[in-house]
């Protein structure tokens, strides 16, 4: 399941992540309910801040698992922006039983990269594995996954921050080879 950005939809972003469907991967794009500012625009709010967000994904996948024959062990969790930060948000509080998660320029929730926080008591997850790809000149999404990536070692998550020299806040030129490395790294064992 990959999830669209705020103030998107996910017709922006299939083009992104169709490989994977040329690889044997279903791959779902849903989309939220909140309209965004622009027209045919829609928001995932903040994660963290709202379960309406987690609800609908949970019900997407329970309409995608009574329409298609899937392999619920295999499930990922992608997105772009703050849908990278809801596919965080997803995976770690344990919202969806995933092998992890691959994001794009995510919004990192506050509670996975404040080192004051209490941090093991907002992970509830069973997955090992953990992907960001970032541009080196989107600070607050290179901030955010380097922080991330120091913390989840602790609690057994490897986590990989790809990072992109010349690369604001958007998908890099050569996106599809980094997704094939991303779902190779978070499918191994």
């Amino acid at each position: 399941m990959a999830f669209h950005g705020n103030d998107s939809n996910p017709q922006a972003h299939a083009e992104f992540w169709r490989p994977l469907s040329k690889s044997g991967w279903l791959v779902a794009l849903p989309q939220s309910s909140r309209a965004g500012e622009q027209p045919n625009t829609f928001i995932w709010n903040t994660p963290g801040l709202a379960e309406w967000n987690f609800q609908e994904v949970q019900n997407c996948l329970t309409e995608i698992k009574h329409n298609y024959k899937i392999d619920v062990s295999k499930i990922i969790l992608a997105g772009f922006s703050m849908g990278g930060g809801l596919a965080i948000e997803m995976v770690l509080g344990g919202h969806i039983a995933a092998l992890g998660f691959v994001v794009v320029a995510p919004y990192v929730p506050y509670k996975y990269d404040d080192p004051q926080s209490a941090y093991g008591d907002f992970v509830k997850t069973q997955a090992k594995h953990g992907y960001c790809i970032v541009g080196e000149q989107d600070s607050f999404a290179v901030e955010g996954t380097s922080a991330l990536a120091l913390r989840l070692p602790n609690i057994g998550i490897s986590c990989f921050v790809e990072r992109h020299s010349n690369l604001e806040h958007d998908y890099p030129s050569d996106f599809e080879k980094s997704l094939s490395k991303a779902v190779e790294y978070v499918s191994s064992k």
